[in-house]
C-alpha cells in the first residue's frame, strides 16, 4: 500500500517486518469481521486496539490473536 516495490520472497518479507504493527492491526481487523460476521464500526476501535496491544505482549503468535480476540467484551458481548 505504500508503494515500497520487492523483487522477492524475502525484501516483501523485509517490508512486512518493516510495519509490523500495521500488519498486525490489518490482521487483527480482518479476524475481527470474520469472527464477528460485520464490518468494523468505530465504536471497535477501542477494542481493536486491545486485541493488537495484548497479541503483541503475549509473543505476537496467531495463537496470542486468537486468544486476545475471543476474550474482549466485543466478541463476548452481543
Amino acid at each position: 500500500p505504500n508503494g515500497e516495490a520487492f523483487a522477492d520472497f524475502f525484501e516483501f518479507r523485509e517490508r512486512l517486518v518493516a510495519q509490523e504493527d500495521r500488519l498486525r492491526r490489518g490482521l487483527a481487523e480482518k479476524l475481527l469481521v470474520y469472527a464477528l460476521g460485520r464490518p468494523i464500526a468505530p465504536a471497535d476501535d477501542s477494542a481493536l486496539t486491545e486485541i493488537t496491544e495484548r497479541t503483541r505482549a503475549n509473543g505476537d503468535s496467531l495463537r496470542a490473536l486468537v486468544h486476545a480476540l475471543v476474550e474482549s467484551p466485543v466478541f463476548r458481548e452481543p
